[in-house]
């Protein structure tokens, strides 16, 4: 049996708290516009197109529900994840809380070799008592992720660069699997 992927073809899945942000950034990278008002998501699909290293890339992206309780839809959804996003609102320190005592633990136990980008979002609306860019550093680290940024899809602030992170992460995800089954192949 001969596995194929299509190179060019990324999937990520974002998860975290509901009423974060999560369905904008979508929206906004997808479509190219904000959405009106909050519509409480069960799981979504979008697409959209991102440029890395000259190469332009199709990526899917999962949406799915910010409720804690299991959601078989959305373990389901990891498996087939290049990359996953965790996402937290700088306004609500509970949503921050929560990427450590939850959804870190379950993407950790479910989406072991997955690459893991922590975003921020809603960074327009920060004032100086939300949690800061130091503490999503810290949280960063603290939960293992392979990366972080910050992002507001209302002002389209680093929404592109979100993506182009999600390009980047599964190249050398993926390139590392390469190796990894080349040294076990020998070749």
């Amino acid at each position: 049996m001969v596995v194929t992927m299509d190179t060019k073809n990324v999937i990520c899945t974002l998860v975290g708290d509901g009423m974060v942000g999560k369905t904008c950034l979508a929206k906004v990278f997808a479509d190219k516009v904000f959405p009106d008002q909050y519509v409480a998501t069960v799981q979504d699909r979008y697409s959209g197109q991102a440029w890395f290293a000259g190469d332009q890339y199709s990526i899917t992206i999962t949406d799915s529900a910010g409720e804690h309780e299991g959601s078989d839809v959305r373990r389901m959804s990891y498996c087939k994840s290049d990359v996953i996003l965790l996402c937290y609102s700088v306004l609500d320190r509970e949503s921050y809380d929560s990427l450590r005592t939850h959804w870190s633990r379950e993407v950790g136990s479910l989406a072991k070799r997955c690459p893991v980008l922590v975003v921020a979002l809603q960074t327009d609306k920060r004032t100086t008592k939300h949690v800061t860019t130091e503490e999503g550093r810290r949280m960063t680290k603290s939960v293992k992720a392979n990366g972080f940024i910050e992002c507001s899809a209302r002002n389209v602030s680093n929404v592109k660069d979100v993506f182009e992170n999600v390009v980047r992460m599964c190249l050398k995800n993926r390139k590392r699997k390469v190796t990894l089954l080349k040294r076990i192949l020998g070749r």
